[in-house]
């Protein structure tokens, strides 16, 4: 019993130890305190640059989506708020001690491997995502679709998520198009479009 109360003692009684604690733990509140403040700036930079954006479109009466773009300005906010406090997260880890560059090379490792496993897929949903992110095409729109100057298809759009895309045709013919394949797109429903008619006038007719 002694010899606990020994121990206890000597861990209250040791200075360097609370020192250390304390340096971390003001460390630890640092790295908070910079990764809240950052994400408030980022969160400050994107409403700027996406209402920017939506104001412009207004301005030059090209259409868009209001409830697509409000999805992407949440979705954008959350990916960069979780990145931010997910290396704060390793930042504080490695304040306390832990070894961090084995679990980061456990997990580079892994997603080398699922990233070999399923390239088409997340190149698909890459695409997927900066085509919404951008508003190339909405559900509704009449556009054509490349890839790297080779036709692919043409008609209205029924559906767009992340991983893929289908375009009814004229024809009535239904096109399923990964998202990685879509190179370049003509939207012909963004603006008004011009239209040549020709009227055909007999030479004998008078103004």
């Amino acid at each position: 019993m002694n010899f606990i109360n020994e121990k206890i003692l000597k861990i209250f009684n040791n200075v360097d130890l609370w020192l250390n604690i304390l340096e971390k733990a003001l460390l630890i509140v640092i790295i908070i305190v910079v990764a809240t403040i950052g994400v408030k700036i980022l969160n400050k930079i994107i409403d700027y640059i996406m209402t920017t954006g939506d104001n412009a479109n207004k301005k030059f009466n090209i259409k868009f989506n209001e409830k697509r773009s409000e999805t992407l300005h949440k979705l954008v906010k959350s990916a960069v708020r979780y990145t931010v406090y997910f290396i704060a997260f390793f930042q504080i880890l490695a304040t306390v001690g832990v070894n961090t560059t084995s679990i980061v090379a456990s997990a580079g490792i892994a997603s080398v491997a699922i990233g070999f496993g399923a390239q088409n897929l997340v190149k698909d949903i890459i695409s997927g995502f900066f085509i919404i992110l951008e508003g190339q095409f909405d559900v509704g729109d009449n556009v054509k679709i490349y890839n790297q100057a080779a036709f692919i298809a043409e008609g209205s759009v029924l559906s767009l998520g992340l991983r893929s895309t289908k375009i009814r045709s004229k024809g009535g013919e239904i096109y399923f198009i990964p998202n990685g394949t879509i190179n370049q797109v003509i939207n012909y429903s963004l603006t008004y479009n011009l239209a040549v008619c020709e009227f055909p006038i007999n030479i004998e007719t008078t103004i």
